[in-house]
């Protein structure tokens, strides 16, 4: 399957020495309840973290909230959850070996109801619907399929009659795209693509594309390329991931950073160098991401002041870790509703 893809991602922290961002606090094991993945432990913040977490571990979705882990699916192929904007549903993958279907839920985990069919097909024409994306009135959902192309492009599905058609038509044998990300307003959707231009050829970049016909605006222009893009919850900043080459690491390295919606005030969270897939808090105050400074994703969190003003210092935030022993997939990545 061809598809835009950041590169060579860390699934387990490169060698050599990180410096995380912040001071950690926190990392105090605390009690899980059971049933939990193995392995998996909460510290003490992740009791006083506020709203519902969705994170995908031991190959199952879990949802974390007041400090308690609470299984959301048990089949070892759900994948990428995501709330519906009233955080009444959740929208998921549901992976098999040569293709994958969306399904959607109530935020229970209960009346599943399965929305594409790609894979009741025989094995060559089956396709992948991934990354789902609630349209703000819950009618509809955003994805990314291949079918019919050679690259990832946009589709919606309608959920009362399951009637699916591409929404966006972007250039083919371009890379594709990814992680497409709806503003709160609906207006706006920010994806990852490697379509041309500013920045090096061949590396993804953040770009907006305005609902209906456009224009696509390009946001960033790093020299390794930048993914992962998320609104924040009033749609004036961006959070999002910078690849910067490192002739010590071969996979570079990757850290979470923030911008205004047009692209500027861009300024660096962490710099362990072994971080993605940032979420906002439900009131805008702070962030979640996985980090796998000590080998394996784990969810660390950290909080976002409002735009400085420029040349006014501003003290490092602490940054807290949630999970540990986890070894959260990094490519479903975290969903966080109140």
């Amino acid at each position: 399957m061809a598809s835009c893809s950041p590169g060579a991602l860390p699934v387990r922290a490169p060698t050599g020495p990180t410096e995380p961002t912040a001071t950690v606090a926190g990392a105090v094991p605390a009690a899980t309840p059971r049933p939990a993945p193995v392995g998996l432990s909460l510290t003490q913040p992740a009791g006083s973290l506020p709203g519902r977490l969705l994170f995908v571990a031991d190959a199952n979705v879990w949802l974390l909230e007041r400090g308690q882990l609470v299984p959301v699916t048990s089949d070892r192929v759900s994948r990428q959850p995501t709330w519906s904007r009233d955080g009444r549903r959740i929208a998921l993958v549901k992976l098999w070996t040569s293709g994958s279907d969306l399904w959607a839920l109530d935020a229970e985990g209960k009346n599943a109801l399965e929305l594409t069919d790609f894979t009741y097909r025989e094995e060559a024409r089956q396709n992948y619907a991934l990354q789902p994306v609630w349209w703000p009135d819950g009618s509809r959902l955003l994805f990314l399929s291949q079918e019919g192309t050679q690259d990832t492009q946009l589709w919606q599905v309608t959920l009362q009659d399951r009637r699916r058609q591409r929404l966006l038509v972007h250039g083919e044998r371009s890379g594709g795209l990814d992680h497409p990300r709806l503003s709160p307003d609906g207006r706006s959707l920010a994806v990852t693509s490697f379509q041309p231009g500013g920045g090096p050829a061949g590396r993804p970049q953040v770009w907006t594309y305005a609902l209906p016909n456009g224009p696509w605006r390009q946001l960033t222009d790093a020299a390794g390329g930048a993914y992962d893009p998320e609104w924040s919850p009033d749609g004036a900043r961006i959070a999002y991931v910078v690849r910067t080459p490192d002739p010590g690491r071969s996979t570079g390295r990757h850290d979470v950073w923030v911008m205004r919606a047009d692209g500027a005030g861009a300024r660096g969270i962490t710099t362990s160098g072994a971080n993605r897939a940032p979420a906002w808090a439900p009131d805008g105050g702070s962030l979640v991401y996985l980090s796998a400074r000590a080998g394996t994703f784990e969810v660390w969190t950290v909080p976002i002041v409002a735009d400085p003003s420029p040349g006014t210092p501003q003290p490092s935030p602490v940054a807290r870790q949630i999970t540990l022993g986890g070894a959260i997939d990094a490519q479903s990545g975290l969903a966080w509703a109140p």
